[in-house]
């Protein structure tokens, strides 16, 4: 499996530009927290901000700071305090995505997005019934780019 994902990961830009669009739920589209916030870890319940680190993350090997973001957000308040995960098999940082997103990640800040009505607008990153996916501006997904 490990040997899949390394040679996609290697397609240069052109074999990726030819590869068809992925749906929203094949890349994690989540829709707008309750109070319209964008994402990082300073409102994620996996951070505990007094550590600097993530619970799916060995703390360790990655430290995270709230400007950061991965593929696993959950929109929430972040831990004063690790907790136990007996078993728990850490998450590599780079298949979770993170990276730094000063002001965290939303669709109306991502290239793909172009405004439309309302809240609303339309994905040029991700496809529904074969066109561009309309999306709410504060919704998120894993395809994210600034």
């Amino acid at each position: 499996m490990h040997r899949v994902l390394e040679d996609l990961l290697k397609l240069d830009e052109e074999e990726a530009a030819k590869a068809p669009l992925p749906e929203p739920w094949a890349v994690l589209y989540v829709h707008p927290t309750k109070n319209g916030d964008a994402r990082n870890c300073k409102n994620c319940i996996l951070f505990v901000a007094p550590r600097g680190t993530c619970e799916i993350m060995d703390p360790a090997k990655q430290k995270v700071t709230p400007d950061h973001v991965c593929g696993y957000h959950i929109f929430g308040k972040p831990l004063k305090e690790p907790r136990e995960w007996p078993g728990l098999q850490f998450v590599d940082p780079k298949t979770s995505g993170l990276s730094l997103a000063k002001g965290g990640t939303s669709c109306d800040q991502c290239k793909f997005f172009e405004a439309g009505d309302g809240d609303k607008g339309t994905c040029h990153g991700v496809i529904a019934k074969g066109k561009p996916a309309t999306v709410e501006a504060k919704g998120c997904c894993a395809r994210y780019q600034s």
